[in-house]
């Protein structure tokens, strides 16, 4: 029902954007003009374009990520902004909370057309493009200030190229999406107690390499259904950051949180190729821009509220510990990193050089 849904939208999306004159949809051969590192100065420009006389436009916009996250906030005053920004004249049909599919289904409906904007999870990405297995290798990120000079900067840029080249989405935007932790129904307090916890992770591969170098028993599953499995025991916990998980009250259920940072996650704004480049390149640049005067300010807010959640989680009976030798567990994981990139290819060890220029 839903991919017949992310359909429907889908046809209805492209007789839109004919109707009201939003240019060319057909599509078109990627180019880092197209991403938002260029989009703004390499792109040719409508020099007779007006906002007064533009027709205006309904995207499409769809996400998995729970209504409850903090994310949403910056979708929503981003949709804000671009509608004020344009005159009223960019209006959004809005999914949010997974209505249209899961992450990965809407991955898919990005990248065919049937959605024509998202924000998710970038780690997913990993099956198109797999240089974001490294971005998201384990303990690669040693601090929010590491993960803003990656997120900011040329490593980034590097793979909204990649990811341009090996499908028809483009990424536009990031911002932090935490830092991810692990929240179990059992305690773990070192190493020794990884040792064959049953641990929900995400359906990309760099997850399950993780918790398999630190002994545990990853489980690929859909966050939707995780709640449950937790519920039941079908796995022990899982990782996320710690906003969701207590916005999503896991921390109710598996009351023991480890801040493991193992990884740092990103939240990028992608849009499909053919739709983005159909629209006046006036309009491109405006949007990208509202993104950006919003990214720094939401990304202090994120950041600044992490320790807040852990002292409400605590107050509500849960049990947050940090390993005192967090070197123990980069020396397990970094061999990792180089062995992944040398799997990949030349892009992953360029890509991997710029991680660690930007530390």
């Amino acid at each position: 029902m839903k991919k017949l849904l992310a359909f429907v939208l889908g046809s209805a999306m492209v007789l839109s954007l004919a109707a009201c004159g939003g240019g060319n949809t057909s599509t078109s051969e990627p180019s880092k003009s197209s991403t938002s590192s260029a989009a703004s100065s390499n792109a040719s420009s409508d020099s007779e374009f007006k906002w007064d006389t533009y027709e205006g436009i309904t995207i499409t916009y769809g996400h998995a990520n729970a209504t409850s996250e903090t994310n949403n906030i910056m979708v929503e005053n981003w949709m804000n902004a671009v509608k004020e920004a344009s005159q009223g004249k960019i209006k959004f049909d809005y999914y949010p909370g997974g209505q249209l599919g899961t992450y990965v289904e809407i991955i898919e409906q990005i990248d065919t057309g049937a959605l024509n904007m998202s924000i998710s999870d970038m780690s997913l990405f990993e099956p198109y493009t797999p240089e974001f297995g490294i971005l998201y290798s384990p303990f690669i990120i040693d601090s929010y200030d590491h993960a803003q000079a990656v997120a900011y900067g040329d490593a980034i840029e590097m793979l909204q190229e990649y990811l341009a080249e090996d499908t028809n989405t483009y990424w536009l935007g990031t911002i932090m999406n935490g830092k991810r932790i692990v929240s179990t129904n059992l305690p773990i307090n070192s190493v020794d107690d990884c040792q064959g916890v049953v641990i929900r992770v995400p359906e990309a591969q760099v997850y399950s390499d993780t918790f398999s170098l630190l002994g545990m028993s990853p489980t690929p599953m859909s966050l939707t259904d995780t709640y449950t499995a937790i519920q039941t025991n079908v796995v022990n916990g899982f990782e996320c950051p710690a906003q969701a998980i207590y916005n999503g009250g896991y921390h109710k259920i598996a009351p023991y949180i480890w801040k493991s940072g193992h990884m740092y996650s990103f939240q990028g704004w992608t849009a499909n190729q053919a739709f983005w480049d159909g629209l006046p390149q006036e309009v491109r640049d405006m949007m990208v821009k509202c993104w950006e005067d919003l990214q720094g300010d939401y990304n202090a807010m994120l950041i600044g509220e992490e320790d807040e959640i852990y002292q409400k989680m605590e107050a509500e009976g849960c049990t947050v510990v940090e390993f005192k030798d967090r070197q123990q567990l980069i020396d397990r994981c970094s061999g990792y990193w180089s062995e992944k990139a040398e799997s990949i290819g030349s892009r992953a060890q360029e890509f991997l050089k710029a991680i660690n220029a930007a530390r």
